[in-house]
């Protein structure tokens, strides 16, 4: 079973809404909008444990997952507590534009077949603050397996992504108004946090002056505890959700002992705590003692799924106290923060300790922690939640730490932002003030702009800048960052670049010798440079005719990319590229266009410009001219555009295909339009308004007349004759 909330002891049950979820499984995901406190997250607790047959997977969305790459890893990772597999997805998400990526979300509903009857629960989803990923989880709704439910809880509406979701499926969405308390329910929640009983008229008045919102309603009973006058506290509750809140948050602050007080402002500095942290961070004692005296008296201390013995507030109460810590007691917060993170980067986790830090605005601390540790969430390709920590430091500390604008460079290059990159490894190599190993990194790093930006010429004379200065190195101390910059790595780094500028420039005798010097450096046994490598020189075998010779090395490549785990990176995509152009010299049609798919994909990873104009070509030599916008990016390199001069008047391969011998049928063509949406065959006959048996039916038409075994193997037959 895999994690999940267990609900607060003080809850009061919603048998009608639970069975509001039962009936929303029927659809393949559920949506909850409401404001913070409206008990979203205590519905879904109870309404899980009710269903022990059910496995629930439950993620608390944070501000980290705005890198795709951290969202798709805990999703992944919490998939894989119910069935093995899952976790090795991570490789296909697409860096390049941000978002988890088509490929990653057709291999994650192909793999979700495998799991148990489960829910995933995706709380706090407002937290989320990329559209892109957003637009892939509605993207994902449409795959689903039909064993498997979505569960969505939002503090804000998702209209434009999920409409057509709701219209198609005519999927649940609960809201405030569905989630307020009413009377019943209000009258309960008193009794069981005050103690006390409410005459019907005061219920009633509390329902109306809270709205049947829940955590005024549980806020009101907490100052109901201390008050002599409940009745007349109750009439005192006028204005907006926040201001009552706001007033409740007061009045429950004053009832405490000033102890207790003090403790609660104190703790609200801490996004996550157990009684460790909070012993380490204030001194208590007996701090497991005050946590879970805390949770007893319904102070807003949550249990955190998956991790026993580990609170949080609740978002609402963390931010009262929060506020009134930071106004009066900014020296305390401090001192919070950095206990927190010293504790954190011992004991816990470096990454909890950088955002402390940065709470603290400790900026040297952060750019000393990341540089020292970076590296592990580089290897697990979270290279957009280090360019957030970097880009919260201020530019004028960045300016004073050049080892963290060689990392900040390196990042960018990586993530495709070339143009950036390029930037800042040009004002480093001008700056007089570094060291000479910090200036030969960043030449280094400077020629793999012929990766990423147009004008080959000019990045080869980046790299022979680069070799001249490795010739020349005395030995003196390199930054090592990220594991990569040691001088034994920077050799095949730049003979990789200064061979591929050669390559694209057409002058392939000399590309062939920089890549090979590159092989045989003792770098080059490094794997992911290794199969960049093999996958050039495959290049540059096809390019000059041998093709049997640049098959055998561009197999090697994807051999290795499979057997290090790296065929989802950007590595083989040349490789792809060698096989491709292989395959159209052949006239192999489809070995031709799955090869350029695969270098198409892995190529927009990280925004590899200059390769995409290389599979610009290739689909030009398959399926004839097409229209490109030479502004998105750039001018092709030589080498291309020598070629595609030609390409343009010449057959394209699938020309050479011959038609279908028996054409499709206007349904067959309907019908196969729908293929490559992954709708299963009862969503196609719902589409088509015919029955499951005529949908196999066309289904089996549709394949022997494309002479393909299965699915997968018809879309891409129709793509090969122009039908999709």
């Amino acid at each position: 079973m895999a994690q999940q909330h267990v609900p607060p002891r003080h809850a009061v049950d919603r048998p009608s809404l639970r069975l509001l979820l039962d009936e929303g499984r029927s659809g393949p995901a559920t949506l909850l909008v409401a404001p913070a406190g409206a008990g979203k997250s205590v519905l879904i607790s109870q309404w899980a444990a009710e269903h022990a047959e059910l496995a629930f997977v439950w993620i608390d969305v944070g501000p980290d997952d705005v890198d795709a790459a951290h969202f798709a890893r805990r999703l992944t990772t919490a998939l894989g507590s119910l069935s093995p597999g899952v976790g090795d997805l991570v490789a296909k998400v697409v860096a390049a534009d941000g978002g988890l990526g088509r490929p990653f979300v057709d291999a994650l509903s192909e793999r979700m077949r495998a799991l148990p009857e489960c829910v995933i629960v995706l709380d706090d989803l407002h937290l989320l603050a990329n559209e892109k990923v957003l637009a892939d989880l509605w993207t994902l709704v449409d795959l689903l397996p039909e064993h498997v439910h979505l569960l969505l809880s939002s503090r804000r509406d998702f209209r434009l992504g999920w409409g057509p979701l709701r219209l198609r499926y005519n999927l649940l969405e609960l809201r405030q108004s569905n989630l307020a308390f009413d009377e019943a329910d209000a009258a309960e929640a008193v009794a069981r946090i005050s103690g006390r009983a409410l005459s019907p008229d005061a219920v009633s008045m509390l329902v109306e002056r809270t709205e049947g919102w829940a955590a005024g309603v549980q806020l009101a009973a907490l100052t109901l505890r201390d008050t002599d006058d409940p009745e007349g506290f109750v009439s005192l509750l006028v204005g907006s959700e926040r201001l009552i809140a706001d007033y409740l948050g007061e009045e429950v602050l004053l009832a405490q002992p000033e102890r207790r007080r003090a403790t609660l402002l104190r703790l609200s500095a801490l996004k996550e705590m157990n009684a460790d942290l909070v012993a380490a961070c204030t001194g208590e004692a007996r701090a497991a003692e005050v946590l879970e005296s805390l949770q007893e008296q319904s102070m807003f201390l949550l249990p955190v799924a998956g991790r026993p013995g580990w609170y949080r507030f609740h978002h609402l109460f963390r931010e009262l106290l929060r506020y009134r810590l930071h106004v009066n007691d900014p020296d305390g917060e401090s001192t919070m923060l950095l206990r927190a993170a010293e504790w954190s980067q011992e004991h816990d986790s470096f990454e909890k300790a950088i955002g402390y830090f940065l709470e603290a605005e400790r900026w040297d601390a952060v750019l000393d922690v990341l540089l020292a540790r970076g590296s592990d969430v580089f290897e697990r390709g979270e290279t957009a939640t280090m360019l957030r920590w970097l880009d919260a430091v201020p530019e004028r500390v960045l300016r004073d730490n050049p080892d963290a604008q060689l990392l900040r460079g390196i990042l960018l290059g990586l993530s495709g932002h070339g143009a950036q990159a390029e930037d800042i490894f040009r004002e480093l190599c001008a700056d007089t003030g570094l060291t000479t190993g910090q200036r030969l990194v960043a030449q280094c790093y400077l020629s793999g702009r012929v990766q990423l930006r147009p004008g080959p010429a000019l990045s080869l004379s980046d790299a022979e800048e680069a070799l001249r200065q490795l010739t020349e190195y005395d030995g003196e101390p390199v930054p090592d960052l990220l594991r990569l910059t040691s001088v034994e790595l920077l050799w095949p780094f730049v003979l990789a670049a200064g061979g591929r500028s050669l390559f694209l420039l057409g002058r392939l005798a000399e590309a062939r010798s920089w890549l090979q010097r590159g092989l045989d450096a003792p770098g080059g046994r490094y794997s992911a440079y290794r199969i960049h490598l093999l996958g050039s020189l495959a290049l540059v075998d096809v390019w000059e005719g041998a093709l049997d010779r640049g098959l055998e090395t561009a197999d090697e490549a994807i051999a290795l990319a499979r057997e290090v785990g790296l065929l989802g990176h950007p590595a083989p995509a040349d490789a792809y590229l060698a096989r491709c152009f292989a395959a159209i010299a052949l006239g192999r049609t489809e070995a031709a266009l799955e090869a350029m798919r695969e270098a198409e994909a892995l190529s927009a990873l990280n925004n590899r410009t200059q390769l995409l104009w290389v599979v610009r070509l290739a689909k030009t030599l398959i399926l004839g001219p097409l229209f490109i916008d030479d502004e998105a990016i750039g001018p092709p390199p030589p080498v291309v555009a020598a070629e595609l001069a030609h390409a343009r008047d010449a057959v394209p391969l699938a020309a050479t295909t011959a038609p279908l011998a028996v054409p499709l049928t206007d349904r067959e063509h309907e019908l196969l339009a729908y293929f490559p949406s992954r709708y299963s065959n009862a969503e196609l006959a719902a589409r088509l308004f015919v029955s499951v048996n005529t949908i196999k039916t066309h289904m089996a038409h549709i394949y022997r007349k494309l002479d393909a075994p299965d699915r997968d193997a018809a879309i891409l037959r129709a793509r090969e004759l122009g039908l999709l």
